[in-house]
């Protein structure tokens, strides 16, 4: 097994109804145990290609990529 140790931060993005949806939720828990930052997301109700699907699917998997790295670089507040 290759030692997934070394990329930074990630994201990894999955689609509820994808065929490929396991492998990519098993790559983002090798990436975290190998101690990679790793924030996972999986869309409910929506298949593989669904970035070229109607607006409103669209832009639920748009406002995921945009707020995950906004998270990452503004601090929380106490």
């Amino acid at each position: 097994m290759a030692d997934l140790g070394g990329p930074p931060a990630s994201f990894v993005l999955t689609a509820e109804l994808d065929p490929l949806r396991d492998e990519g939720i098993v790559y983002a828990w090798r990436m975290l145990q190998a101690g990679v930052s790793v924030e996972l997301h999986n869309l409910d109700g929506v298949v593989h290609g669904f970035g070229s699907l109607p607006i409103t699917v669209a832009r639920r998997w748009a406002d995921a990529q945009v707020e995950a790295p906004r998270r990452a670089l503004v601090p929380a507040r106490a």
